[in-house]
């Protein structure tokens, strides 16, 4: 009879010890709550003209508008400028010509004068879409340095008067050559990530006539596309 009670009582005490050595169950930590995905911040844009979608690509070829030059409203036949390498469209009157460009560098129209039929590579309105990756900082040196390196002068800006209202960063240009005074603006902003310049150049003379023709075109301008 003590030996079957000695048996039960080292069964008792070794399942004790057993229970004891054991570990708690090992806590699984939980997995945080999935988060939903970041919405990527909206860059807001700084540009000349409208934003009006598929409707800037739904106007007519041609119309007719006035334009005031030295007092006197003048009719012009105008014509529609699709800039599809930076996604907008214009309407140019019937004395500018323009060329559409693209390189490395970014994507370009540049508008001429072409008074009585003759063009001018000296007076010119010029739209620039840099590549991404671009600041503003480095738009703004590399194109006072292209001026610079071929004779111009930056005149001190006066006051908080602007060109162009739209623009961020604006400065203006000036050069005498061969008797001839010459003056521009060149002004930044951005569509998106990109940035975006407005350069104008001109002979000092044509300002009243070539100016009025440049901001019947920038006004003109309706965007239908401001993403790549």
């Amino acid at each position: 009879m003590r030996r079957i009670f000695a048996i039960i009582l080292a069964v008792v005490l070794a399942m004790g010890l057993m229970g004891g050595c054991s570990s708690a169950p090992a806590q699984v930590p939980e997995e945080p709550a999935p988060q939903g995905e970041k919405t990527p911040p909206v860059v807001e844009n700084h540009l000349p003209g409208s934003e009006t979608g598929p409707a800037a690509l739904e106007r007519p070829e041609t119309k007719s508008d006035t334009i005031s030059l030295e007092g006197q409203e003048e009719t012009f036949a105008f014509t529609l400028l699709d800039a599809e390498n930076i996604g907008f469209t214009t309407y140019l009157p019937e004395d500018i010509v323009a060329t559409v460009v693209s390189s490395d560098e970014g994507d370009a129209v540049i508008a001429y004068t072409n008074f009585a039929g003759q063009q001018r590579e000296d007076a010119y309105l010029s739209f620039f879409l840099y590549q991404k990756g671009i600041t503003m900082e480095e738009a703004m040196a590399g194109t006072k340095d292209m001026l610079a390196a071929d004779g111009y002068g930056f005149p001190e800006a006066t006051g908080e008067y602007r060109s162009y209202p739209w623009a961020q960063e604006e400065f203006r240009f000036t050069k005498e050559q061969e008797g001839t005074n010459y003056t521009g603006t060149a002004a930044f902003g951005n569509r998106g990530d990109r940035v975006f310049r407005v350069m104008t150049h001109m002979p000092a003379e044509f300002g009243d006539g070539f100016g009025a023709r440049i901001a019947k075109i920038i006004e003109a301008i309706e965007w239908y596309t401001t993403e790549d």
